[in-house]
């Protein structure tokens, strides 16, 4: 089903997957507002339609924030919405960790943000898509989780997220807001965080011989590169349904061991040996993979595979390496 808007806000456009998703945007020659609360780039908004026109193909290290916008702040959305304009919500804490070390912090920074985003799109009849997490599935859940597959987040972050995502239902059930959930998975890419892709490229540029990774090397988790989940994005709010949810990955899991050669591999030759420590892992999410047929149905497909993807994330590491 087809949804039309014509204009888009981004929030968290400062971000990993914000800045492409921006980019991807604007590329489409889709009028696109990049907000984020704390900006590395602000245009005036004055300046906006000639910053969009301008802005494909805008390098992804140049975050195109327009203003900035403090979500935690109540109606802070509000001005910048108008009818046909479609929100892609992804601002929020990322980091699990802190999430466990700080768990109140993290809901203020992810549940409250996503509730004003809410209630702006219910003053402004503005189509939401939602940016959840895999982390929202019960660990012990079958394989591959399935949208429909038990819901019982094991850290605050994937709490906070399946809080987001009652939220989305409830504005959609009680109000009619066309809110849209998207699961996503391990997205990976340039300008990614401190996360396991990165960790071993970092690690292999200063010992490049051999590569040590943590646990028994067969945690698994499900990759798509973020030029491809961004494209996802847009599928789901241009074509899925409201009040829907989707899982948004490649639809297969992959081996942490697996993940550290093919970094090894692409920062070769010669490639460094890789081994895991052989400790326990102390993930609760041990095995994630995603079912992704909702996501085919609506025409979407992976376009960059993960060897390619891992290919370009180092190349694009190592150019940063070597300033």
């Amino acid at each position: 089903m087809e949804h039309g808007w014509d204009r888009a806000i981004v929030t968290g456009a400062a971000g990993f997957i914000g800045r492409h998703m921006v980019r991807f945007l604007r590329n489409q020659g889709i009028e696109t507002l990049g907000v984020d609360r704390a900006a590395t780039s602000v245009h005036t908004l004055a300046a906006h339609t000639s910053a969009y026109t301008s802005a494909r193909g805008v390098p992804v290290d140049a975050p195109p924030v327009d203003a900035v916008v403090d979500l935690a702040v109540q109606g802070a959305l509000a001005p910048y919405l108008e009818r046909g304009t479609a929100i892609f919500h992804l601002a929020g804490s990322a980091n699990v960790g802190a999430s466990v070390r700080t768990p109140i912090p993290d809901f203020r920074e992810n549940v409250f943000p996503t509730l004003h985003v809410l209630e702006a799109a219910r003053q402004g009849a503005c189509p939401v898509l939602f940016s959840s997490s895999g982390s929202v599935y019960d660990a012990e859940a079958k394989l591959p989780f399935r949208e429909r597959s038990p819901i019982r987040p094991s850290s605050p972050y994937g709490a906070a997220k399946a809080a987001g995502e009652a939220y989305c239902f409830a504005y959609y059930r009680s109000y009619g807001v066309d809110a849209r959930v998207a699961r996503l998975f391990s997205v990976f890419g340039p300008g990614m965080g401190h996360f396991a892709i990165r960790d071993f490229c970092e690690r292999l540029q200063d010992r490049p011989d051999t590569l040590t990774i943590r646990g028994d090397g067969g945690q698994t988790r499900d990759y798509l590169y973020v030029e491809d989940a961004v494209r996802a994005l847009y599928r789901v709010l241009r074509g899925g349904e409201p009040g829907g949810v989707y899982n948004v990955a490649e639809g297969r899991g992959r081996t942490i061991l697996s993940v550290a050669e093919a970094v090894a591999t692409a920062m070769g030759p010669p490639v460094a040996t890789v081994r895991a420590d052989g400790k326990r892992c102390t993930s609760a999410l041990y095995r994630m993979e995603a079912d992704t047929d909702k996501l085919t149905d609506l025409g979407f497909r992976p376009l960059v595979s993960f060897e390619e993807g891992i290919a370009r994330t180092v190349s694009r590491l190592r150019e940063q390496h070597s300033r």
